[in-house]
């Protein structure tokens, strides 16, 4: 149920006086983390990238490829908070919240996952991915047991693009298995009831 949306490859623009090495770096980083033989020679090359060029987009990049590769969850974290703190108050975040969330679900902390969602969707402007924190939002929901606000969320992200594929799939699994749950109740009630009937009889 959890949508991992991974956006590395669309690339901030990163401005700095090494800007054309930089660029060239995080091009071969990527093309690298593309193949799992060379998982630690991009990490190490998004690392070098930090550091030359501190900003939100190559912590981002760096957070995202750590993401990707399921490992290093605690550095991708920070980086992708320190992306955050280092972008301006009117730029469209959504793309590093959602990352940032998924990172938190994976460390099995839903409700901070939640926050998070929660934050990026509060915030005023244009958001390129809101049905796809809509979507995400619903997973961590999910995992709480919280099936009825799960469902609303996925619903709200089906409303802002219809074809959105993973909450579809995903408000059909919960309302199923609500369905369920609420007929397995209503049959455990009507035998208590039955057999209290008997008993009293």
């Amino acid at each position: 149920l959890l949508l991992l949306l991974l956006l590395s490859e669309r690339i901030l623009k990163i401005g700095s006086s090494n800007s054309f090495s930089v660029s060239q770096m995080t091009r071969d980083a990527i093309e690298m983390s593309k193949d799992p033989a060379k998982f630690d020679d991009a990490l190490s090359t998004f690392r070098k990238i930090t550091e030359l060029n501190p900003s939100a987009a190559t912590f981002y990049n760096l957070g995202s490829h750590l993401l990707r590769g399921g490992a290093g969850l605690d550095v991708a974290e920070d980086s992708f908070r320190k992306a955050i703190e280092m972008s301006s108050d009117d730029a469209d975040l959504s793309p590093i919240y959602l990352s940032l969330g998924a990172v938190l679900e994976e460390r099995n902390r839903a409700e901070e996952a939640e926050r998070t969602y929660r934050k990026a969707l509060n915030r005023k402007g244009f958001k390129r991915h809101e049905a796809d924190l809509w979507a995400n939002l619903g997973s961590a929901l999910y995992t709480m047991d919280r099936h009825v606000e799960a469902q609303e969320a996925f619903r709200k992200a089906l409303e802002i693009d219809p074809n959105h594929e993973t909450a579809g799939v995903n408000l059909e699994s919960v309302s199923k298995e609500t369905t369920r749950s609420q007929e397995q109740q209503y049959c455990d009630s009507e035998m208590q009831w039955q057999g209290a009937r008997s008993f009293h009889n």
